[in-house]
């Protein structure tokens, strides 16, 4: 198994918090904590199907389809002007060191 990346905790951490504050107004409720995990769970085992169904395969060596995808992922989270020059950036050099192995027909990439 590679490396886990310094960042790792601090993203963690971070998910943890929002999970916590997204379980907030139930436990005001008074929830049982129970029931708030297993909505947590029932809402990641929808959201994986859903992704499973949109998802498509990528062909790594095709330079235009990967410029497509990295530019619908951060162009709704960076300016028009920088979002270009990160998606060449990213998708020139990161997919190329990332990925780590197969499982059939996936890639598995380092986290």
């Amino acid at each position: 198994m590679p490396a886990m990346p310094d960042t790792a905790p601090a993203y963690v951490l971070l998910a943890a918090g929002e999970m916590l504050h997204m379980a907030e107004p139930f436990l005001e409720k008074n929830i049982h904590p129970t029931v708030i995990v297993r909505g947590f769970a029932r809402a990641l085992e929808d959201s994986i199907k859903i992704i499973d169904q949109l998802a498509f395969p990528i062909d790594t060596n095709d330079r235009k389809q990967l410029m497509n995808v990295v530019n619908s992922c951060i162009g709704t989270k960076f300016t028009h002007r920088f979002g270009t020059l990160m998606a060449v950036s990213t998708t020139l050099h990161t997919p190329w060191g990332v990925a780590v192995g197969r499982e059939g027909s996936r890639v598995t990439l380092a986290s």
